[in-house]
């Protein structure tokens, strides 16, 4: 009984001394001011550490940047068509360089006469028509009108005048046996003319024989071909018969712009196809083709 009083009052003791204690404990926490707390110093500490970065940042010094290189703006380009060539419709024109003319020095040397070339036909005089004659014309029942045109050449020459041109339609005239006589006669102020139709070509066949004088016969195809030569000269090798030459035996006639051949050349003779004979005086010949005549000796 004793111990356990004697633990009792111990107890109490304690207790008693203990709660004063904590009590006073309390008071003064109540009224002391307030420390500071940690995280105050901790941001004290972070800005000293700015403030030793900085100066430590001043101090070092860095190497300035290499420049970046420059790049070009990229753009897209749209495919165009490709460019042709110019055409040959386009043409170029040039503009010449000035040309200056310099007076030509005076030879001392003699001059030469420069070798005369042939003749160039000037172009014909336009034909104009007062009588006709044609293939299918007639002799006995045409007037030589246009209408009703002659058929032979002969009809028409003996029905021209002087002043007067008689024409012939496109065709042949003639044969190889056919003897045709050109024997009116102009003046020296109104010539007679025998041509082909203006834009046409006639052909007369046969043996022409040109008696009248101041005649032109032109724009004609003339085959001389034909029978009337049989009697040969002494020496003269030919065989019978052949072709007699187209004969002028009048005066002051021309014989111009015609083609004159033998077509069958087994009727060719021995000369050039063209003979005169008579009164042939002041006789023309001039811008004719005359070819394939002669095979004989």
């Amino acid at each position: 009984m004793r111990l356990w009083a004697a633990l009792a009052a111990c107890m109490t003791a304690l207790l008693i001394g203990t709660v004063p204690s904590a009590l006073a404990s309390a008071a003064a926490h109540h009224h002391a001011p307030a420390k500071p707390k940690h995280h105050r110093h901790r941001s004290t500490r972070r800005s000293t550490a700015r403030a030793k970065s900085a100066r430590h940042k001043r101090v070092v010094h860095k190497a300035a940047p290499k420049p970046k290189p420059v790049t070009p703006p990229h753009f897209v380009v749209a495919p165009t068509a490709p460019v042709s060539a110019p055409t040959s419709s386009v043409t170029k024109v040039s503009t010449p360089p000035p040309t200056t003319t310099t007076p030509a020095p005076t030879s001392t040397n003699p001059t030469t006469t420069p070798i005369p070339t042939g003749p160039t036909a000037p172009v014909a005089p336009a034909i104009t028509c007062n009588l006709y004659a044609s293939p299918s014309g007639s002799d006995s029942s045409g007037n030589g009108s246009l209408a009703a045109p002659y058929a032979t050449v002969n009809k028409l020459d003996a029905a021209l005048r002087p002043g007067q041109t008689g024409c012939l339609r496109a065709g042949t005239y003639g044969s190889t046996t056919t003897w045709i006589q050109i024997n009116s006669s102009g003046t020296s102020s109104g010539r007679i003319t025998i041509a082909s139709y203006p834009g046409e070509t006639a052909t007369v066949r046969g043996y022409v024989d040109i008696e009248g004088s101041y005649t032109t016969v032109s724009h004609l195809s003339i085959d001389g071909s034909n029978t009337f030569y049989t009697q040969h000269p002494a020496g003269v090798n030919c065989p019978s018969p052949t072709s007699e030459s187209l004969t002028i035996g009048g005066h002051d006639d021309v014989l111009e712009y015609d083609d004159y051949s033998q077509s069958v050349a087994s009727l060719r003779g021995n000369g050039i196809g063209i003979g005169f004979w008579g009164n042939a005086d002041n006789t023309i010949i001039r811008y004719d083709k005359i070819h394939d005549v002669g095979q004989c000796q």
